[in-house]
């Protein structure tokens, strides 16, 4: 059978994860959520605690709530990643695999879980080029938020995210978000499409990063600098007080040189 690559209609399977810290490379799974959806509405939804075969850090533990305690009797990686693996391919269906999506999960959980399938001698991986990632369409569409977080992402939806920082219930929330950016027309419905736009975002985002940082982006639309963090975001520096300017410049000896050299203008 086909995959369904009609995003309105296919089986997408939302994945998230808590971990023991923020390396992809070296860190450790500690839970895994999984939230099926299709057509905007969810089919199931999974979790998995996860014994990551090391202590938790207590700063991991002050973020997700899962302590050593909580997985000391779960099983590992190679027990959870084997049936994760199962999901990925579409086993517990029909044999087609799904669409896969998670909130920055192209960049993070993705690459993270395909370390830990190494780790442990599995096969599967996960194509992060794949991965629909309604973070990236946040952070094109929604620049001008203070904060982008799937938190602050479902409030300005109106969605409500209770348990954040579960796995379980931020894949539920980023499945949801997903839809509702579908639903605006800020995500392109044919998954090939919404992939390419994807990949064509995070490289204007990445060089915008490389030259500014946070501190200025090209409006979308217009292609005016605006201002790119703090209280200010979302205005166009000529909007900005003076004072703000002099204020960073004098303190942020790092500032990149096109900031500094933006912001000078305006002093």
């Amino acid at each position: 059978m086909a995959a369904d690559t009609n995003l309105r209609t296919a089986r997408i399977l939302v994945f998230d994860t808590e971990t023991t810290g923020t390396s992809v490379t070296d860190d450790r799974v500690v839970e895994l959520g999984a939230a099926y959806f299709q057509a905007g509405r969810r089919l199931r939804l999974h979790r998995m605690l996860v014994n990551p075969g090391l202590p938790i850090p207590p700063g991991a533990t002050a973020v997700h709530g899962i302590g050593d305690a909580d997985v000391v009797n779960e099983p590992g990686f190679a027990v959870v990643g084997a049936r994760l693996a199962l999901h990925l391919t579409g086993a517990v269906f029909d044999g087609t695999p799904p669409v896969l999506s998670g909130y920055n999960a192209a960049a993070y959980d993705a690459p993270l879980l395909n370390a830990e399938f190494a780790r442990h001698g599995l096969d599967a991986r996960i194509d992060a080029a794949r991965v629909v990632d309604p973070y990236v369409f946040m952070k094109w569409h929604h620049r001008a938020l203070r904060g982008r977080k799937l938190t602050e992402a479902c409030e300005h939806y109106g969605l409500t995210l209770n348990n954040a920082h579960t796995a379980a219930a931020d894949a539920q929330a980023a499945g949801e978000l997903l839809w509702a950016m579908v639903e605006a027309g800020l995500v392109p419905v044919d998954l090939e499409e919404c992939l390419s736009e994807q990949s064509r975002i995070n490289a204007i985002c990445d060089a915008e990063f490389a030259e500014w940082r946070t501190w200025l982006y090209r409006d979308r639309e217009t292609g005016e600098l605006r201002m790119g963090a703090g209280k200010h975001v979302g205005r166009k520096p000529s909007e900005v007080d003076p004072g703000y300017f002099r204020f960073v410049l004098d303190k942020m000896e790092d500032l990149p040189a096109a900031v500094r050299a933006e912001f000078g203008r305006y002093t």
